[in-house]
């Protein structure tokens, strides 16, 4: 049954969902959930879900998505340590913005960002201004927003076990007082959470009895008289205060003023974008849910009247045929399979050709190729195939190509199908996207087909349309004036990376054993004291067991609570702590030791070849500043610092009769300032070979350069 039949009301209301709580609820709720490269996907899928509830069994015919923008707000001009005590959002939290606010366009919805305000102000403006046009449903479990609650607007929470539907009758049984009242109860009680202070010793149950007296913070302090001594004892202090917190409980309802019902209107789901999105983000359990909702709205809107055909109908599809889904057809990534082949002989001429080598279907599936002939129009769909055969043959069939285009040259170079000394151009689909755009974060072929291959002509295999997309990056590329960049350093630089990977780094698998055992053995030891300054054992690694035995048995001070409500154990809290106990001490060396056990010492001998060589992944996509990342493993953050940090550089080691070599650019960055500047003192410096350090330091402090000390 939707709302509007359980609420009995007349008409279907406007719906206003507090988007950033659910957003957090979201993120929160599901740690692990994730794509298949890691990127991180709670967030999205859980408030994706929500909205695809809503649209299909409440059909709502007006909605608004309101998310808090960013930066501060008024607020933090009356108090400025609102919300001080929050921690930043977190990064994987921060990578779904986009993703998010994409998807809810993508269903139709508006969506609105605050300004100035918080994203309840918004809602509460918008219930005020429109609940005497219609009724209003605010969706949302947050207690703040209950004071929005009146005859016409009501509360939902569809993230609820039991789906919390709240009136203001409802409200004022539950509290004993009304939805106008609430900001003054909130500013007696506080808000740990919004780091509002309150009145202290006032709760919940002694603000219901202060309110059965006075009805606001006016009448408290006008008739302060009436209020039962003990809680005059714990406001007499506080009478001013109480409206400071009262201004930053209150919710504004002079904000979004320029918004009206029309744009809230609800729109036909963009079957494209959503398509996108479901790739991009493999939200393969979401996709039928899209799907229906695609469907039924296709029916609604495209339903022609009773005896008449549609309107540029498409002939039904002969009994027996692949028919595509509404996703598939708005989908730029191909989905058929094109025959294997395991030799050249059925494969078009090679010289002067363009030829995509794509793996659309993973790196362990074989990949798609297309060729497209010199001499081929180009209207002319590429010829398409699968490539099964043995990597030699390939390669000798890619050297004479005039172009080879592939999602990651890099790969190419590593299973020997491109060779250094071969002629032909080098189309890297993600390297040109990359320099195009450094932020991206996903340079992967479904990204890479969503991204830019949605305005291309729709190809039936993923090569084919890459072949189309080289071309385009090649326009975008030399546009925006990185077209030599791209030649002349990003794409040689691949084929070195190809080989350093290849090549790998020894290590001194004896000397890491050695290492792990003397670690070990500390680690033994510091457990041993910790359980014995605790007075029994428990698990050290579990931050909920270390704050029981911290802050509850060895009654050390407890410092703030994290969002789950567990004291907090964080390195930075526990440094605090350091001095107070010395099993603070203890505990952080543990985790000192437990961190280079469990990163570098236990799992790296593991992933060496039979060699004794690790081989990482050098990404040259992964930094928007450009520079080289490492990952599986990670071989650029090796510790260095301290005594641990130089063992542990000790045990990498090079192959006999060779050398390990450090090689650095002297001060690069300052290099590129003067020849970019051409200040006279910084090219005059450099051409002398100067320190340019104590030449800065001389022009300053007027003085000879050899007066100036180390």
């Amino acid at each position: 049954m939707s709302l509007k039949d359980r609420l009995g009301l007349a008409t279907a209301p406007l719906f206003l969902m507090d988007g950033s709580a659910f957003i957090y609820r979201g993120f929160f709720a599901n740690r692990n959930m994730q794509r298949s490269d890691g990127f991180p996907t709670n967030a999205l899928v859980v408030v994706s879900r929500v909205l695809l509830r809503i649209l299909r069994e409440e059909a709502p015919a007006h909605f608004a998505f309101v998310q808090d923008g960013r930066g501060k707000n008024f607020r933090h001009d009356i108090f400025p340590l609102y919300k001080a005590n929050r921690e930043a959002t977190p990064e994987d939290l921060v990578r779904q913005m986009d993703p998010i606010q994409r998807m809810v366009r993508a269903l139709g919805l508006r969506l609105i960002l605050s300004e100035g305000c918080e994203a309840d102000d918004c809602i509460a403006s918008l219930a005020e201004r429109f609940s005497a046009q219609c009724p209003v449903v605010i969706v949302s479990g947050d207690k703040d927003l209950k004071q929005c609650l009146g005859p016409n607007v009501f509360m939902w929470d569809p993230g609820s076990r039991d789906e919390k539907l709240v009136t203001a009758e409802d409200f004022v049984r539950e509290t004993g007082v009304q939805p106008a009242q609430w900001a003054d109860v909130q500013a007696l009680i506080g808000d740990t959470s919004d780091n509002i202070p309150g009145v202290p010793g006032i709760g919940p149950k002694k603000a219901q009895q202060i309110f059965e007296t006075c009805a606001s913070l006016e009448e408290i302090r006008d008739h302060f008289e009436r209020i039962p001594a003990k809680l005059q004892e714990k406001l007499r202090d506080h009478l001013e205060n109480m409206f400071t917190w009262r201004e930053l409980t209150t919710l504004r309802r002079d904000f979004c003023t320029d918004i009206t019902l029309d744009d809230m209107a609800v729109q036909p789901p963009d079957a494209a974008a959503c398509s996108a999105i479901s790739a991009e983000f493999e939200l393969f359990a979401l996709r039928r849910e899209m799907e229906a909702l695609l469907r039924a709205g296709a029916s609604r809107n495209a339903r022609p009247p009773q005896g008449e055909p549609a309107a540029d109908a498409a002939p039904s599809p002969a009994r027996g045929t692949h028919q595509l889904s509404l996703l598939e057809m708005a989908s730029p990534l191909p989905e058929s399979l094109p025959p294997l082949f395991r030799t050249t002989n059925r494969l078009p001429a090679p010289e002067g050709a363009r030829l995509a080598v794509i793996w659309a279907q993973g790196e362990d599936a074989p990949p798609h190729l297309a060729v497209a002939s010199a001499d081929d129009p180009d209207d002319m769909p590429p010829w398409t195939g699968r490539w099964a055969g043995e990597p030699d043959v390939l390669a000798d069939y890619l050297a004479q190509a005039a172009l080879v285009v592939s999602e990651d040259a890099k790969r190419l170079w590593r299973r020997g199908l491109l060779r250094e000394e071969g002629r032909q151009r080098i189309m890297d689909l993600g390297i040109a996207a990359y320099l195009l755009n450094p932020e991206e974060n996903d340079y992967g072929w479904p990204r890479l087909a969503v991204r830019w291959g949605a305005g291309l002509p729709r190809r039936d295999n993923a090569a084919a349309l890459a072949l189309d997309m080289a071309r385009l990056l090649e326009n975008r590329l030399l546009r925006d004036g990185l077209l030599a960049l791209y030649e002349n350093l990003e794409i040689p630089l691949a084929p070195v990376l190809a080989r350093m990977e290849a090549a790998g780094i020894a290590i001194d698998g004896r000397a890491f054993g050695r290492f792990l055992a003397d670690v070990q053995q500390e680690l033994d030891e510091l457990t041993a004291a910790v359980y014995a300054a605790a007075g029994r054992s428990f698990n050290i690694r579990s931050a909920q067991q270390l704050g029981e035995v911290l802050y509850g048995e060895m009654g050390l001070p407890a410092p703030r609570k994290t969002r789950g409500g567990q004291a907090s154990t964080s390195q930075e809290t526990l440094e605090r702590l350091a001095g107070r106990h010395p099993v603070v001490e203890s505990i952080l060396q543990f985790r000192k030791l437990e961190k280079m056990r469990s990163t570098y010492l236990d799992p790296l001998p593991r992933l060496v070849d039979d060699s004794g060589r690790l081989h990482t992944t050098f990404n040259q996509k992964a930094t928007a500043t450009g520079r080289l990342s490492s990952s599986n493993p990670n071989l650029q953050n090796i510790p260095v610092r301290g005594p641990l940090g130089k063992r542990m550089r000790t045990c990498f080691v090079a192959g006999a009769g060779r050398l390990l070599v450090s090689a650095d650019y002297s001060q690069v960055e300052l290099r590129v300032l003067a020849h970019m500047s051409q200040d006279a003192a910084l090219l005059d410096a450099f051409r002398r070979g100067e320190d340019i350090h104590a030449r800065t330091a001389a022009l300053i402090y007027d003085c000879p350069q050899d007066a100036v000390t180390p």
